[in-house]
């Protein structure tokens, strides 16, 4: 059974000389084979979800094949390393990412940590839209640190609103970066 359609933004990384993109859960709608890596209407096939993160919306997919014309990341390498994790998350620390929200781009945005909830989600100031979800967030170092998970909703006496310059990030620090690493 199809289970549907969704538009989402991943981070490119290898690990082990395999190839991987990491992006949100929630985006997911059915299994693998269903599931394809799309860069510059180059189809990527889905070689098997190496690690799928539901609290943490997050899933890891083992690709086939490299995309073309593509610069991973490097897991472990170009992840934040001791006290370099505690200033990548300071307030106003400096961060950018590359996504496709609305389905265009990629455009690349900046933006500054703000803030950070109870669920050690960071807040950014930046603009994120729907298809920007799974998008890498870096530090002006090239570090990965995150990446999108939603913007923020507000609510006010005439209704909901919508704040799309308020984004959550999931930290990757809550990454079990092991299932690929090992």
């Amino acid at each position: 059974m199809w289970a549907g359609a969704s538009t989402m933004t991943g981070t490119y990384f290898v690990a082990n000389e395999k190839y991987y993109v990491i992006t949100v859960h929630h985006g997911i709608m059915g299994p693998c084979w269903l599931t394809s890596v799309i860069h510059r209407g180059e189809h990527y096939s889905c070689k098997k979800y190496t690690k799928v993160d539901a609290a943490n919306d997050y899933v890891i997919i083992e690709l086939e094949t490299p995309p073309k014309d593509r610069t991973p990341i490097r897991i472990p390498q170009d992840l934040p390393h001791g006290s370099q994790w505690k200033k990548s998350y300071s307030i106003l620390n400096n961060i950018i990412y590359t996504g496709y929200p609305n389905v265009i781009g990629p455009l690349t945005l900046r933006g500054d940590v703000i803030g950070y909830s109870e669920d050690q989600y960071l807040y950014i100031f930046s603009h994120a839209y729907g298809g920007a979800s799974g998008s890498g967030i870096f530090t002006k170092e090239g570090k990965y640190i995150g990446y999108i998970i939603a913007i923020d909703v507000g609510t006010t006496e005439l209704g909901i609103d919508i704040l799309e310059n308020i984004v959550i990030v999931a930290p990757a620090f809550n990454v079990d970066w092991s299932a690929a690493t090992n």
